[in-house]
């Protein structure tokens, strides 16, 4: 699996809701996350909890 790199931030969109950290994240939302965050999202939910990851 890809990891992200920690520094970079990513536009990202889910296909479901997830909690990272406590933090709720809805599907039909976009964020903008860094990579670090975006890698504990993945392996607190799994990689196909992440619809896209587009790097800024």
């Amino acid at each position: 699996m890809a990891k992200f790199d920690d520094e970079a931030a990513y536009d990202v969109t889910l296909t479901r809701l997830v909690k990272v950290v406590g933090i709720e994240l809805l599907p039909r939302d976009k964020h903008e996350m860094r990579g670090g965050f975006l890698n504990r999202l993945v392996e607190e939910n799994g990689r196909d909890a992440v619809d896209t990851a587009k790097r800024l």
